[in-house]
């Protein structure tokens, strides 16, 4: 698949992506152009993604501020990971040793009976996620990075 494929698919209400050569359901896919979710840290992303990666288990989706993973279950693809970059080098390169400035966003599937009500999920009919996030050191960059220079 390539990525004008990849975002027209996403133009139709329930879009379906080729996935290892099979059509996939695509319930829930993170952008930050359609973000009908609790998630306004995907605007972070920037706003169209640059490259998709297709991996044996995984689609990968770079945007200009971090990237996206789907994975399979249940016929589905669904996210599995968003990292939002604490700090780029250039669009879709996240600089060196700045892993730890980085936000993760993770999404474990849940039956029913697990869900909570304080949490945030995304649901599409029995298919149920909870969103788990970790946010990354808020740091002035320029300060980190005198003082690893020193270091």
């Amino acid at each position: 698949m390539n990525l004008q494929e990849y975002q027209k698919s996403l133009e139709t209400e329930q879009p379906f992506i080729e996935f290892n050569g099979e059509l996939k359901q695509m319930p829930f896919y993170l952008s930050p152009q359609n973000n009908p979710y609790p998630l306004d840290i995907l605007n972070n992303l920037g706003e169209y993604p640059i490259k998709i990666t297709e991996e044996e288990f995984a689609l990968l989706v770079l945007y200009p501020g971090g990237k996206v993973e789907y994975i399979e279950r249940e016929g589905v693809l669904i996210p599995n990971m968003v990292r939002i970059f604490g700090a780029t080098s250039q669009e879709g390169v996240q600089s060196l040793r700045t892993e730890h400035l980085d936000t993760l966003i993770y999404f474990d599937q849940v039956r029913e009976d697990e869900i909570e009500p304080k949490g945030e999920y995304l649901h599409f009919g029995d298919l149920h996620l909870q969103i788990d996030r970790v946010e990354g050191n808020n740091q002035i960059i320029k300060d980190w990075w005198i003082s690893e220079r020193k270091g």
